[in-house]
């Protein structure tokens, strides 16, 4: 019973570590990069709230165009598009001029995007 006991405990102990890095990556995947950090930096106890102020911040909101239509094509003619991925994947935040340009986030044919967000950053 011992050994099964150990096992069992060393199976959930991986588990726990996986599911923190699955934690963190979704902090990571949702706030920019200082934020994510602020949260897993702190302590458990600690319950104060996060705010910070920016001189020159930029939003940007979209809707992109045929997007309904496109989708319905698909959705006729049986053909699977995952639309997280296709919405996610802009080579326009990729270039250097872009890089501190948060893409914030996704709703139907709606996006949303922010600049001026990182601290010490243009």
């Amino acid at each position: 019973l011992d050994f099964l006991w150990r096992l069992q405990a060393q199976q959930e102990v991986e588990d726990m570590r996986e599911l923190r890095e699955h934690n963190e990556c979704l902090l990571h995947n949702i706030l920019p990069l200082h934020v994510a950090q602020h949260f897993l930096e702190r302590s458990k106890h600690d319950e104060e709230l996060y705010s910070q102020s920016y001189d020159e911040v930029g939003v940007m909101f979209a809707s992109v165009a045929g997007f309904d239509e496109y989708f319905e094509q698909k959705e006729v003619k049986h053909e699977e598009v995952d639309l997280v991925v296709f919405l996610s994947t802009n080579k326009l935040l990729e270039e250097s001029y872009f890089h501190y340009v948060e893409k914030i986030k996704t709703i139907g044919s709606c996006y949303m995007a922010a600049s001026g967000l990182a601290p010490n950053k243009q």
